[in-house]
């Protein structure tokens, strides 16, 4: 059901521009320059300006981030909103329905784990400059900046292996010895009525075990899925119950039903065992020999037949499912279906789990069941995953001792239906990883370097007396960093704030309180003002976001700087400093409007219809983990060489925070005063 020009056709929509433009990370610890105060200047004459330049060469790094909660978090939890999830999430209500152009089974599967860093290098060229006026008590001046940038996101994940994995993911055999009997109608002796004597000798056969949430992702031709939930309750595949209660007597069921303890099967007739059997295991991954195998028996259990407790049920859609432990078996590795329990909500057929009409499109309104985003979002809008509760049960066809008589092996329903199984899951050649491919996204490490963002700044600055100053600053930040060019990575390099100006106020403070000590408190609070944005669609009811087709949105928000620093002076001489203070960081939450409120995903259309597929974009989710504070610890050392020649190196450290890099920036450089 792959339409894979049509997935071409979505590579050429995507290339357009930088997929987000969210600043995670903090404040540069070179945006000014040298960190110290030093009180002195190289003229404090009545009519003479002074000219300071400057040079830093910095480097910045981050492994990690501070999540919503203040804990520590993957990076990728900030940019994907989790750090491991599956990529059903990715689309319109979490769902990927099995009747679009784009239809692939393992994207209901796959579950994946990307992790990144962020490093960074690079030079500032900054300077300032001067003049006197009001008989020498103040200065007006304006100051200047120009960094140099190399940035790199480094992958760190092995995901590929895992998008990569299709059938070998979903799927695992393994060979068992079985007895076959042979002329088994023989009597005791073996001689009566002229029968050959009975024999029995041993059989290689293959056991199969496939992951359910796979199994529930085969559709029929009719583009539904052959596993359904009735109404009535319970489970069925292809038409045939998969489970009853808790009890059965496996010699009482109606024959050719697939009615089971623990989905054990029966034969046809009411006679005894079948030669084959499935269960349902539901097994911890992390177990098993080797590790994650469903066949293992750690990690399943044989029911023989007959009237039998099974050890645990699922739930309904949403609640936690009920394990009740059972002697002699293993707690929690065999599941079943419960006859009269309403499993609906795990229907991938059910219309009800399909969106058929568009949700709500009041700019700033969350998709139900979220209440309205007003001028903040909650932090979690629930939708169903209607996968992940069966992401570890596997379906497990096995064979029983063989008897010749009717050749069983080849026709008991049970066989069947892993045949079928098997025939359809072979037109599933596209892996998850093909499916992103030609969407035109990629995972891959990516770096750049240029020119970033200039600041210049317009300030006073006045003198009560030589231990005692203040200034006022106003200040433009112009998007002179390059842009990413394409809509294709999560991971999308910025050098600046995406093309946005920014427009800042603020000033600061210095008071030499002591010869060999000063403080000093400075602020400033800027205005990102608003630009139009191509960044990765976010769908209602999806949980993922920056992953999707590209989408045109409106984009600004705002953020506080706050620091207060003490510097101290060597007894014997000013030249030499040192220098500790505290940074404070705020960013307001982003404020996002999708220009189009519909879009059609990556899975495209719906097959047989003409119209495009069009579903609602989620400012809620688009803007999450955006709101973002920071607390960093900063020091710095300097020496004065002589009156126009200065060496400084310094170090930062964000030690707490919300929303932002866990990163460490350091940088050295030096001064000169003309």
């Amino acid at each position: 059901m792959n339409r894979n020009l049509k997935a071409l056709s979505l590579l050429g929509a995507l290339v357009v521009n930088s997929a987000f433009a969210t600043e995670w990370r903090t404040p540069w610890i070179s945006e000014r320059g040298p960190l110290r105060y030093t009180f002195e200047k190289l003229h404090n004459e009545d009519g003479k300006s002074n000219l300071n330049y400057w040079s830093v060469f910095h480097a910045k790094g981050a492994n990690k981030a501070f999540g919503n909660n203040g804990d520590t978090t993957p990076i990728t939890t900030l940019i994907f909103n989790k750090s491991d999830f599956s990529l059903n999430q990715i689309f319109p209500n979490s769902m990927v329905p099995l009747n679009v152009e784009n239809f692939n089974p393992f994207l209901n599967t796959v579950t994946i784990h990307p992790r990144v860093a962020y490093f960074e290098t690079g030079a500032t060229f900054g300077g300032r400059w001067d003049y006197p006026v009001w008989e020498n008590k103040g200065r007006i001046g304006i100051r200047g900046t120009v960094p140099v940038r190399s940035i790199e996101i480094e992958r760190k994940d092995f995901d590929d292996e895992i998008l990569g994995a299709g059938l070998d993911g979903v799927f695992q055999g393994q060979v068992e010895k079985v007895t076959r009997t042979t002329n088994p109608e023989a009597s005791s002796d073996g001689l009566s009525d002229g029968l050959i004597a009975a024999s029995t000798n041993f059989q290689d056969v293959v056991t199969q075990a496939w992951r359910f949430d796979f199994v529930q992702s085969i559709p029929n031709a009719n583009g539904t899925s052959i596993v359904t939930f009735p109404a009535g309750g319970g489970a069925q595949i292809l038409d045939n119950p998969i489970a009853v209660s808790p009890a059965v007597d496996a010699k009482t069921l109606t024959p050719q039903s697939l009615v089971t303890v623990g989905l054990t099967g029966i034969v046809t007739g009411a006679t005894g065992p079948e030669t084959a059997s499935f269960q349902f295991a539901n097994f911890n991954p992390t177990t098993g020999t080797p590790p994650g195998n469903p066949l293992d028996p750690a990690n399943e259990a044989e029911f023989p037949m007959g009237p039998q407790a099974a050890v645990g049920d699922f739930a309904a859609i949403g609640a936690t499912p009920v394990k009740t432990p059972v002697a002699a078996l293993p707690a929690d590795k065999v599941s079943y279906f419960v006859s009269g329990v309403d499993y609906s909500g795990f229907d991938l057929n059910n219309p009800a789990n399909i969106p058929t009409v568009v949700p709500s499109l009041t700019p700033g309104v969350c998709p139900p069941p979220c209440a309205p985003c007003a001028s903040t979002c909650p932090t979690v809008c629930p939708t169903p995953d209607l996968t992940s509760q069966l992401a570890n049960a596997w379906l497990i066809f096995r064979y029983d001792n063989i008897s010749d008589n009717d050749d069983k092996i080849n026709k008991s329903l049970a066989q069947n239906i892993a045949q079928v199984i098997k025939d359809r899951s072979q037109i599933f050649t596209q892996t998850a990883g093909d499916f992103f491919e030609d969407a035109g996204i990629d995972f891959d490490t990516h770096s750049k370097t240029g020119l970033g963002d200039i600041d210049v700044d317009l300030f006073y600055e006045h003198t009560w007396s030589k231990h005692l100053i203040g200034e006022l600053m106003f200040g433009v930040r112009f998007p002179t960093g390059a842009k990413a060019k394409y809509c294709q990575s999560p991971y999308a390099i910025q050098l600046g704030n995406n093309a946005h100006y920014e427009i800042k106020i603020g000033g600061d403070i210095a008071w030499k309180f002591h010869r060999c000590a000063g403080f000093k408190f400075d602020t400033y609070y800027s205005f990102v003002l608003k630009k139009t944005e191509n960044r990765m669609a976010v769908f209602q009811g999806a949980q993922i976001k920056n992953l999707g087709p590209c989408a045109k949105a409106d984009v600004d928000w705002g953020y506080y700087v706050a620091r207060a620093d003490f510097t101290f002076f060597h007894p014997k001489t000013s030249n030499v400093r040192s220098m500790i203070g505290y940074e404070f960081y705020y960013k307001t939450k982003d404020k996002v409007n999708w220009k189009n409120r519909l879009q059609e995903s990556l899975l495209g259309g719906v097959v047989g219809q003409t119209t495009p597929n069009l579903q609602a974009l989620d400012n809620c989710l688009a803007a999450k983990w955006t709101q973002s504070m920071g607390h960093k610890l900063r020091g710095e050392t300097s020496c004065q060489i002589n009156d126009w020649f200065e060496l400084f190196g310094g170090a930062t450290y964000t030690f707490a925070g919300k929303n932002v890099y866990l990163d460490t920036d350091a940088h050295a450089g030096f001064n000169i005063r003309f």
